[in-house]
């Protein structure tokens, strides 16, 4: 008989309690490994994206570049020859080195099976099994929805022979790619900004700038697009990250844009914007508060619509957005929608604004360079501080019909394609590079029961090398995000 039976005792309860906790180990890890492979197969998924057709916002394997001169920080697709060792920079021109080693694509997260609870939308980002292939994942925008007419037109989407809905603001928002931004100039650069009208003719190369008009027509900054020290070019559908490869990027030229600035007014001030798109121009007038105007809209001189008075506040750093997108004008101050003809989804016929946007067929009687053009303004008693100005330009579908063998009905110009039930037309935003309803040889259609599910988180960003190992797991720790 033991001597110490209440040591015995404690020892068997330790016992039962070490084999007690690991059998709930056990439990919770099995618990855990059930639930992640039903969360995995009912729920959400992890996908890699492979290629670029959707950059620059989601990216495939690319090179991280970031130019040493101006700081602008972009992506550059892999192409299967050696990199060179720099590139120019698309914002200031200067070499950029590349890095040996790129960056892998984007981790993201799928909503799985949530098209079985609610109807697709257009615009959704969508992960789908390639239809000439199922045991392919793509990765596309989702733009025409059963039983619609799709076809491309000079760039814009149309819907049964009308531009298509506006875009949501958050799928917008993505879809605008950076063209100039002062962010990128000054510290005595010459920048892509030049002073005309009453303030002289000169390159603007230290922000904030200060325009100060002295007679009727004001004193204007315009922007002239291309090398700082070259004659001005046109703005085109170009993507730095198709730099490397032999795309079809930088043919069209390019109407449909935003600029978007910081400005303080003073009393008496009046803020305008103009942007060109081929034969018009339109004019966004923001006049100071306490002036009485109204906000209005002009094309080619003609007063358009008007808005509220007294919307623009002097004697303060505001934001105002002016905006020429798929037939619609978009008027706003510090993100706040003052103005929308043909933005607001209701197509009422005060709302239209009739004119033509041009193909690739047809002519133009002037320089490309003029073809789109950017101005910011002030007149009137008082003067202005702008700042950070930034020129956007929308997507561009291209009319590329892909290979000569392809059969009609992909969705280009005078081809439309014609969607049956439960059959969907996909794009990607990287549009000249990218494999997708226009362009695939047999079927250019997504059915149904192809979808996957919506794409909403990028959960590993562009994972890049480690310090001193030759792997890539550092995630862009500032881009994860939500997909719009």
């Amino acid at each position: 008989m033991s001597r110490h039976p209440e040591k015995s005792s404690d020892q068997a309860a330790r016992d039962r309690a070490e084999r007690d906790s690991l059998l709930e180990t056990v439990e919770s890890f099995v618990v855990a490994f059930v639930l992640a492979f039903v969360f995995r197969a009912y729920v959400v998924e992890a996908f890699v994206i492979p290629t670029g057709s959707m950059a620059p916002r989601l990216n495939g394997e690319h090179h991280a570049c970031v130019c040493p001169t101006c700081g602008y920080a972009y992506g550059v697709g892999i192409d299967k020859g050696t990199a060179p060792e720099s590139l120019g920079c698309p914002m200031c021109g200067s070499a950029v080195p590349v890095p040996r080693m790129p960056n892998a694509g984007d981790r993201i997260l799928v909503l799985k099976y949530m098209y079985d609870l609610f109807e697709p939308q257009r615009w959704d980002v969508v992960v789908f099994k390639y239809p000439n292939d199922p045991s392919q994942n793509y990765i596309k925008r989702l733009v025409g929805l059963p039983g619609e007419k799709i076809e491309i037109v000079g760039g814009d989407l149309y819907v049964n022979d009308r531009i298509a809905p506006p875009k949501p603001d958050r799928a917008q928002e993505s879809l605008w790619m950076p063209v100039g931004d002062t962010r990128y100039e000054g510290s005595g650069r010459p920048g892509r900004w030049r002073r005309s009208g009453s303030a002289g003719a000169a390159a603007v190369t230290e922000w904030p700038a200060t325009l100060s008009p002295s007679d009727g027509e004001g004193a204007w900054l315009e922007y002239r697009h291309g090398d700082a020290h070259g004659p001005p070019e046109a703005i085109r559908d170009v993507y730095a990250y198709n730099v490397l490869s032999a795309g079809r990027d930088g043919q069209n030229v390019v109407t449909d844009l935003r600029l978007r600035a910081d400005v303080t007014l003073e009393p008496g001030a009046v803020a305008e914007v103009a942007l060109t798109a081929c034969e018009d121009e339109f004019r966004f007038v923001f006049p100071a508060s306490g002036l009485g105007q109204k906000v209005r809209i002009l094309r080619n001189g003609q007063l358009v619509a008007e808005g509220p008075a007294d919307a623009v506040p002097s004697g303060r750093e505001i934001c105002l957005e002016a905006a020429n997108v798929d037939h619609g004008l978009v008027l706003k101050v510090d993100g706040r929608r003052v103005m929308d003809l043909n933005g607001d989804r209701r197509l009422d016929e005060q709302d239209t604004v009739a004119y033509e946007v041009p193909s690739r067929s047809r002519a133009w009687d002037r320089s490309e360079s003029e073809a789109s053009g950017v101005r910011i303004g002030v007149r009137g008693a008082g003067g202005a501080t702008v700042a950070r100005l930034r020129v956007d330009r929308d997507v561009y579908y291209t009319n590329d019909r892909g290979t000569a063998a392809m059969r009609h009905g992909r969705g280009v110009e005078s081809d439309p394609c014609r969607l049956a039930a439960d059959e969907f037309f996909v794009l990607g935003d990287n549009s000249p590079n990218s494999a997708d309803s226009r362009r695939w040889d047999h079927e250019p259609v997504v059915s149904r029961d192809h979808l996957i599910g919506k794409a909403f988180f990028v959960y590993w960003p562009s994972a890049g090398p480690a310090p001193g190992l030759p792997i890539r797991i550092v995630p862009t720790v500032s881009e994860f995000r939500f997909i719009r």
